[in-house]
């Protein structure tokens, strides 16, 4: 992965439930399709976007970071 500089394998995106076994197959979930820039993900959810946030304690009553 370019952020973390680790090897992106089959088993890391399985651990990391972005890939599902089907059949044989290994399929990718609906999180790997909304973490990717495939055509997939624009042409199935066009308006879909990633909102992470870190709060202070147990309650989110006081936001520390705030990604888009």
């Amino acid at each position: 992965m370019k952020k973390t500089g680790e090897e992106l394998t089959s088993g890391v995106l399985k651990k990391m439930e972005l890939t599902r076994s089907e059949q044989g197959k290994s399929l990718p979930t609906i999180a790997f399709v909304l973490l990717s820039e495939d055509e997939i993900k624009k042409r199935n959810f066009p308006y879909a976007k990633i909102e992470c946030a870190r709060f202070k304690g147990k309650l989110p009553e006081i936001l520390l970071i705030r990604k888009l």
